[in-house]
């Protein structure tokens, strides 16, 4: 299992886009990183969003897989951490690396935007 202390959530502004996406950056390593995105309509720019799917696009230490769509197993989230499980075969990467630990401290309404987002994501 890999694992890491993120900073607080970053959401894609709504809004202006028609995708949805959290990420995560690793405190020790703002150049790692783990993020999900799923898209309602196809990007006019470059057409890279799988539409409807979540993709996964994943930075870490050894471990890169750029935008990946449907590559999530399962994602748990807790009020301190949420632990996402990869399809390895489909990512693309070892056994040993497709489940990710990610731990932070959010005050309670981001919480509840993190859980609000990762429903819509992954429901």
């Amino acid at each position: 299992m890999r694992s890491f202390d993120a900073y607080n959530p970053d959401f894609l502004d709504e809004t202006r886009e028609s995708v949805l996406a959290v990420g995560f950056r690793d405190r020790r390593n703002p150049d790692s990183y783990l993020a999900f995105e799923r898209a309602y309509a196809p990007a006019i720019d470059d057409g890279r969003y799988a539409v409807g799917v979540v993709s996964v696009d994943l930075g870490l230490e050894g471990l890169n897989l750029g935008l990946v769509p449907g590559a999530v197993s399962s994602a748990k989230l807790s009020r301190d951490r949420l632990v996402v499980e990869l399809d390895a075969s489909l990512a693309g990467i070892p056994l040993d690396d497709s489940l990710i630990e990610i731990r932070f401290e959010i005050d309670d309404s981001e919480f509840e935007r993190l859980r609000t987002v990762l429903e819509v994501l992954f429901g």
